[in-house]
């Protein structure tokens, strides 16, 4: 008898398992295609905000031992944020070690937990199509593509931000205090998704007396988040005297004109960019083919595994992103800081997408699949620009390195050199930004100014052109190394003794 019980308990979990790793063999094709594509961009060195400052500072919070309190690290290197992302990095350089390989290795995985998180809250609140669309949108559009090994916060951000609209919309309470919680201390805009779920709960505390406890406790929750970031701004405000870096305080614009031209570009980045207006042109096509198929348009909700969860994740999700949008509109704005509004945003295309398609094609809706892969190929194609938002990123890694090794063959360690851009500068001058060929061995000479002593000028396209293109008809200098890779320029000049 405790034999066949056994023999039966066996089968049982054999059964399971098998059924786990059935529900998700798409997700698990999508990371290994995705880590296959990606691990070219492991060895390569840091590229624009990564080199400076994050990589700086996480190597000397890798020096100093990793920690969470203000102040461990130079305002600088900080930059007033929550330290997070620094001490995981640092921590995991201690288990591994400190090349490019290991701290890209980092961000790769941390990736792979944002695609795993947008599947499971796919395949836990809808279905299997919504899970495996979502999470194909996600792992392979440009922006996140590019930036999922780049040593930058913001996918750890929407990774954290994601798991934190599922914790509260399937009523988690401890994984929403912990996912939140994390979120705070990865970087202050999390804020806006807290803000976001506590008005919610607030307004539901209120309207549905029947859950009132359940409310109640939810918003504890949301107020126990809170604990450690506010606690890491009054440390941080009594060890330099102020809650924001000064510097973003500056960078704080309320004219009206900016806030919404600011607004244009964030609907830009999230809807149209990297060819998302052809993503939502299939949800269109498939809401046409629908209403003239059946005369009406209706979300069959019955399909998903939690109408009730799936409704409240879609309300939340939309709340947020136009809330960041908001927020995002009085701020400095760059493309990556829209990570955690287009995972959620993504996450909605695909149930829409998935849902209208399994309404309209039945069996086949995984066609739907299809027309998402091929709209993401393409925009892989069409891709432009440099920025480290873009493809082409890479590129300029290799003219930047160009340059580098070319003035190491030359010896030029003590030589006057001139570069008006200043991440030119600093890849030259801090030995933990990955072009040097020795840390031990730096440039000295490097200045912003040409002057009488300047030897070498630098000029490149890959930040805004400066004012010393004039040395290209200028008959003191001549050009001594050029390299080009697509639309991305590289060039040294060198004066003539």
């Amino acid at each position: 008898m405790l034999y066949l019980t056994t023999t039966s308990e066996t089968l049982g979990m054999n059964s399971k398992m098998a059924v786990f790793f059935k529900e998700r063999i798409g997700l698990i094709a999508i990371v290994l295609l995705f880590v296959a594509l990606k691990i070219p961009h492991l060895n390569v060195p840091f590229y624009w905000d990564e080199c400076w400052p994050y990589a700086s500072a996480i190597r000397r919070m890798f020096e100093l031992g990793p920690t969470l309190l203000p102040g461990s690290l130079p305002e600088e290197y900080s930059r007033g944020h929550p330290l997070l992302f620094h001490f995981l990095a640092s921590a995991w350089m201690k288990i591994w070690d400190t090349s490019s390989i290991s701290m890209h290795s980092f961000s790769l995985m941390v990736a792979c937990s944002a695609i795993i998180i947008v599947y499971e809250t796919g395949l836990r609140i809808f279905n299997k199509l919504v899970a495996f669309n979502a999470s194909l949108l996600v792992a392979f559009q440009v922006l996140f593509f590019v930036q999922a090994t780049f040593l930058l916060p913001e996918v750890l951000l929407a990774a954290l931000g994601m798991l934190t609209i599922f914790a509260y919309s399937s009523r988690r309470n401890i994984l929403l205090l912990i996912s939140l919680s994390l979120l705070l201390l990865t970087k202050e805009s999390g804020l806006i998704l807290g803000f976001v779920l506590g008005v919610h709960a607030l307004i539901q505390l209120v309207r549905n007396r029947a859950h009132f406890m359940q409310n109640l406790v939810r918003i504890l929750m949301l107020i126990g988040a809170l604990v450690p970031f506010v606690l890491f701004f009054l440390l941080q405000y009594q060890h330099t005297g102020w809650l924001i870096f000064p510097v973003h305080e500056n960078l704080i614009d309320t004219g009206s004109q900016d806030v919404f031209q600011k607004i244009k570009s964030c609907f830009t980045i999230l809807f149209i960019s990297d060819l998302r207006a052809y993503q939502w042109l299939v949800l269109l096509v498939c809401v046409i083919a629908i209403i003239v198929i059946r005369r009406r348009i209706t979300i069959n909700t019955a399909i998903w595994n939690s109408a009730k969860q799936g409704k409240l994740l879609i309300l939340c999700s939309g709340l947020f992103v136009v809330a960041f949008m908001l927020f995002s509109s009085f701020n400095i704005l760059i493309s990556r800081y829209l990570l955690v509004a287009l995972l959620p945003l993504l996450l909605i295309l695909s149930v829409l997408i998935s849902t209208f398609a399994e309404q309209l094609l039945l069996k086949r809706a995984w066609l739907s699949s299809l027309a998402i892969a091929a709209i993401l190929a393409i925009a892989f194609a069409k891709d432009r620009g440099h920025n480290d938002s873009n493809l082409g990123a890479y590129n300029a890694m290799k003219v930047q390195q160009g340059i580098v090794d070319f003035l190491e063959k030359r010896n030029a360690f003590e030589a006057g050199i001139c570069s008006d851009q200043y991440l030119q500068r600093i890849i030259l001058t801090d030995p933990y930004t990955g072009y040097l060929s020795s840390e031990q061995r730096v440039f000295h000479a490097v200045s912003e100014m040409l002057q009488g002593g300047t030897q070498f000028v630098i000029l490149t396209n890959i930040e805004p052109e400066g004012k010393y293109g004039f040395v290209k008809s200028d008959s003191t200098f001549k050009l001594v190394y050029t390299m080009q890779i697509n639309s991305v320029w590289g060039e040294v000049y060198e004066r003539i003794k």
